[in-house]
């Protein structure tokens, strides 16, 4: 990928272009010049991905250097630099199309932020262009063939035999170097994480390791797990052997750059050096170590990282009745907070694992279960409204995890049982109209019987029935009317007052507004 750094002093450009690690955030050319019309040649010859430039130069400024570029077609991502903090300028480079604004005199390490996220924002659309492929951005083939060599040597199905045959093609380890190897993980809360593909993602990690390893004449060797856990290998180019404390060094040189840059949330896991021979065992040590990080905890891990002792290991919830008594009267809220808080404090104590979570997880569910049955609502139809099934799925591998199932299971809970609720509700409203129809009442009446709120109780039953409650009690009352009416000799009157109406001219109306015509015309 290409940069071009435009501005008309020499120590600006001079200490841009050596005080930045370009390699390192997958800067392949850094192209400078000291004026638009240099920029300009530099554009027509060079296919520049990124524009680093400043505002206020002779002649021509930054703007109109953008605008020509815009005229010309050219797709680049353009950073301006200014001393300028007005927001006329701010808002014309927005206009015409620039990535980003930086205020100057500005640190090194801020310029390099905003660049790393414009190649981001290049490389994504250079994917959808379909200009570049995976291979071409990302790994030579001979990468991706080293990285599946490793991935063999890994679950033990390349031999050394094998091996020594693909060391006839690509550049390997010898099978009894010794190696140093790390587990790369990336929490996938994180919604920098969730925005970058796959091979972004790569491609940011294998940069910025290589550089930091290619300092100390190691090579690197990536095995990509998934979108949020990768396995390095490093070793000598020559044989060259570094020490351990320079190797952890330069993991957390990694995850601090990577958490700088482009705000992810890591942990590294790292092991003694080994063999090639013997990378499978390293390897497990290595996963072992990333299950046990439940709390998604930061930073460089060694072997002995969090070892439970067998009490650690056991497993008591003894306030699992009490929850089921809070969630049978209607106490979620307190359940969830309770449960999150029960959690916390084993991981403080550093007694939460793997092990605590599953069976966390299947006492949680059971007791929604029994709870869901209580207020007669089926489990399974609940558990078919979970959106994240990943979620459900992935609940035991973190605390984080857990805690956003706990959120999830606990809202599908009350609004499965609100809505059993409101039915029961409806129907006692229901019960109690038909009981007292001969009675002159209102939905204030009707609210209070039921224990409710006279507005809450007519939106329940409205949204149930279609009907608000005073509109349902003339109405049922209208429909007893009519059958008395036609199939008795009863005077109206007293027709009017069997269902609770001493003012007739009140009740003839609201027979009228029912049914559409007058009693006495029903009468007819």
């Amino acid at each position: 990928m290409n940069l071009l750094i435009v501005d008309d002093q020499t120590s600006v450009v001079n200490g841009i272009v050596k005080g930045i690690p370009w390699k390192m955030i997958g800067i392949t050319n850094v192209f400078t010049a000291f004026n638009a019309f240099e920029a300009k040649e530099v554009l027509i010859k060079h296919n520049i991905d990124i524009m680093l430039c400043d505002i206020e130069m002779p002649i021509e400024n930054g703007i109109q250097l953008l605008q020509w570029v815009r005229q010309k077609n050219m797709d680049l991502e353009c950073i301006f630099l200014t001393a300028h903090s007005e927001f006329e300028y701010a808002k014309e480079a927005i206009r015409i199309g620039s990535y980003d604004y930086i205020l100057q005199p500005a640190p090194y390490e801020e310029v390099q932020k905003v660049v790393a996220r414009a190649i981001l924002k290049v490389l994504d659309k250079n994917k959808r262009n379909q200009v570049y492929s995976y291979g071409k951005v990302m790994m030579e083939k001979k990468d991706v063939l080293k990285s599946n060599i490793i991935e063999g040597v890994l679950n033990e199905s390349i031999t050394q035999t094998r091996y020594e045959k693909y060391k006839e093609v690509v550049t390997l380890p010898q099978w009894s170097q010794k190696c140093y190897s790390f587990l790369f993980q990336i929490f996938s809360n994180q919604e920098n994480t969730q925005q970058l593909s796959d091979e972004l993602m790569q491609f940011i990690v294998i940069n910025v390791s290589s550089e930091l390893f290619g300092s100390y004449e190691q090579d690197v060797i990536l095995y990509p797990i998934n979108q949020s856990l990768y396995y390095f290998l490093v070793y000598g180019k020559q044989g060259y052997f570094m020490d351990y404390e320079g190797f952890k060094r330069q993991v957390n040189s990694i995850c601090v750059n990577l958490n700088d840059f482009y705000d992810l949330k890591i942990a590294c896991y790292v092991s003694d050096a080994v063999t090639t021979s013997d990378l499978n065992q390293s390897y497990q040590k290595l996963n072992i170590m990333g299950e046990k990080n439940i709390t998604s905890k930061e930073g460089v891990f060694e072997e002995n990282y969090m070892k439970f002792t067998e009490e650690d290991q056991k497993y008591h919830l003894y306030s699992l009745n009490r929850w089921k008594q809070y969630l049978s009267t209607n106490l979620a809220d307190t359940v969830r907070e309770e449960m999150k808080q029960y959690l916390y404090n084993l991981a403080e104590l550093g007694h939460l694992n793997q092990n605590v979570l599953y069976h966390f997880h299947i006492d949680l569910l059971r007791m929604v279960y029994d709870c869901l049955e209580e207020y007669k609502v089926r489990p399974h139809e609940v558990m078919e409204q979970i959106k994240n099934l990943n979620l459900y799925q992935d609940s035991v591998q973190s605390l984080d995890n857990m805690v956003r199932f706990i959120d999830e299971i606990m809202i599908l809970f009350e609004e499965n049982i609100k809505t059993e609720k409101d039915v029961n509700v409806v129907e006692l409203t229901k019960e109690y109209i038909h009981n007292n129809i001969g009675k002159d009442f209102n939905r204030t009446d009707v609210a209070e019987m039921v224990h409710l709120n006279a507005d809450y109780l007519t939106r329940v039953f409205k949204k149930n029935t279609g009907m608000t409650v005073g509109e349902y009690i003339i109405f049922e009352k209208m429909n007893i009317a009519r059958n008395l009416i036609k199939t008795t000799a009863l005077p109206i009157k007293f027709v009017a007052s069997r269902v609770g109406y001493e003012n007739f001219s009140h009740f003839s109306h609201s027979y009228k507004k029912v049914h559409g015509i007058s009693p006495s015309e029903e009468r007819k």
